[in-house]
């Protein structure tokens, strides 16, 4: 409802009488009728790519006197009248859309788990910031130092407590959890050879969030730059290896062809080094 009285769906741009989503539901399910698992993604934002003063909050796009029935906004206690909104790039753009509420995020996983499909939560931070550059890849997250990789995750509005947020939230609820994804400006920072805090930090979160979710397989979802190893340290392997961990994750982008202008990359080169087997670069 808005101050003038007028009521208005949100979120439904349909002709079914449904929620959008339902509607995309019935559609996945129409043209792949084999499917067994959907990772449903949630998203908090990262407020800089410096860890020693970043933080992870979750982030509404309006606030006003707009009022949202039946249940308005609310994540992790915080209310919509005491979030933060998105950065907007002018008055009508905004960076990203806002985090979805709890209560959404539980309806949602209920349902694909009613439809028989597996649910894989994926919680996701992105960085919202316009300036020095817009909206960077969370993988340029990168700490100064060993006290500020360890800061990203313990502090008050840090790592950790958006991702036990979630953690705490669905357990029982889904059949999958992913503790994070592509933070290799984070498991990449080593204060000396052979050591990875944040990938130590993560090894500690895994536990957590293992415990708080029994019976749920837990994973990492590492970038195809980095799930194999960096700059020739083996850095995630013991967080492989770590029994918060049932299997390895990898966001597998892996590049088709050398990093070369578009106007160079032709079907006759994409096809060559697809059949040139993995490992060409």
């Amino acid at each position: 409802f808005t101050p003038s009285g007028d009521k208005q769906a949100i979120n439904m741009h349909n002709y079914d009488g449904k929620a959008d989503v339902q509607v995309a539901i019935d559609q996945l399910l129409k043209v792949l009728p084999n499917l067994e698992w959907v990772a449903v993604v949630v998203t908090w934002f990262a407020t800089s790519t410096d860890a020693g003063t970043c933080e992870i909050i979750p982030k509404v796009e309006f606030q006003g006197t707009t009022q949202v029935l039946p249940q308005d906004w609310s994540v992790a206690g915080i209310s919509r009248a005491s979030a933060q909104t998105v950065l907007f790039f002018d008055e009508d753009t905004p960076t990203y859309g806002g985090t979805p509420s709890d209560h959404t995020v539980v309806q949602l996983c209920a349902e694909l788990k009613s439809r028989g499909l597996n649910v894989m939560l994926y919680p996701m931070p992105f960085v919202d910031t316009i300036t020095p550059v817009p909206k960077p890849w969370r993988g340029r997250i990168e700490p100064a130092n060993a006290t500020d990789a360890a800061s990203w995750f313990t502090k008050t509005n840090g790592y950790n407590a958006f991702i036990m947020h979630y953690a705490n939230l669905l357990s029982g609820k889904v059949d999958a959890f992913v503790i994070g994804s592509e933070l290799i400006g984070m498991t990449g920072f080593t204060d000396s050879p052979g050591s990875y805090p944040a990938v130590s930090q993560l090894i500690s979160l895994a536990a957590s969030v293992k415990a708080a979710m029994p019976g749920t397989l837990i994973t990492y979802a590492a970038d195809w730059s980095e799930y194999h190893s960096t700059g020739g340290w083996f850095n995630l392997d013991p967080l492989w290896a770590s029994s918060g961990i049932d299997f390895v994750g990898i966001d597998s982008y892996f590049p088709l062809t050398p990093d070369l202008p578009q106007i160079q990359i032709t079907p006759e080169l994409i096809a060559e080094y697809w059949e040139s087997g993995e490992g060409w670069d």
